[in-house]
């Protein structure tokens, strides 16, 4: 896609060529650098994905549904085949003229989710324990 360049009289003085390509190369490098998951979603069908095996069928029919009419998901869990608990979101990539092209899933791991709000509990109780202490000792 050409998109037009004007100046400030609004005279087209150029354009800039806008385009990506999701193959599954790239697809495979986001699930990389998510350290997670990805998956791509086109004309209703999957067409890649990071998860050996995964068919569209063995996917929730939530995110079945979403992909088809556009929808984006956010904070699903997932058990997604030969894998672990996964939280899923689901986004439909737009073109510039704003219609969804598809949809990318990206999965992360729960287990990784899971150990960070362990952190945080046992942090907020720490606190908790130094405020319980301080007001004992002034009190």
């Amino acid at each position: 896609m050409a998109l037009p360049v004007r100046n400030a009289e609004g005279r087209i003085i150029g354009t800039i060529k806008v385009a990506t390509r999701l193959t599954p190369a790239v697809v495979a490098e986001l699930g990389k650098l998510v350290a997670g998951e990805a998956a791509l979603f086109g004309t209703g069908q999957l067409v890649t994905s990071t998860v050996e095996g995964l068919k569209a069928k063995s996917l929730p029919e939530v995110i079945l549904n979403a992909q088809r009419r556009d929808e984006a998901i956010s904070g699903l869990q997932v058990t997604l085949p030969g894998k672990r608990a996964h939280v899923i979101t689901l986004q439909p990539p737009r073109d510039l003229s704003g219609n969804a092209a598809g949809a990318m899933m990206i999965a992360l791991p729960r287990a990784g989710f899971d150990a960070a709000m362990q952190k945080v509990f046992w942090l907020i109780g720490l606190a908790a324990l130094a405020a319980l202490a301080l007001a004992l000792r002034f009190h």
